[in-house]
C-alpha cells in the first residue's frame, strides 16, 4: 500500500502520517478504506482514502488475515 501512495500523484506531494483500517476480500479485491487515525489534514485524509478506494485489486491474502488490518502510512513532500 505504501508504494502504491508513493506512486500516486495526487498525494505523493503531500506530508502526512495516518492510520487507516483497510478489508480486503478473499479475491484481493477491497472494500472499505476508514481513516483510523487522522493525519490532521481534512484534505490530505480525503485524497488519501480515495487513492486506496482506488487501488486495483491486491494479492489475496493469507486465510488467516483477520480483517480490518489496521495500517499506518506516511507521505513527505517530493
Amino acid at each position: 500500500l505504501q508504494s502504491a501512495v508513493q506512486a500516486d500523484d495526487r498525494i505523493n506531494t503531500l506530508f502526512f502520517n495516518v492510520q487507516v483500517r483497510i478489508w480486503v476480500r478473499a479475491d484481493g479485491s477491497h472494500g472499505a478504506v476508514v481513516i483510523s487515525k487522522s493525519s490532521g489534514d481534512e484534505r490530505a485524509d480525503r485524497a488519501l482514502v480515495a487513492a486506496l478506494q482506488g487501488l486495483p485489486r491486491l494479492d489475496p491474502p493469507p486465510p488467516q488475515l483477520k480483517f480490518p488490518a489496521r495500517v499506518a502510512l506516511r507521505g513527505r513532500r517530493a
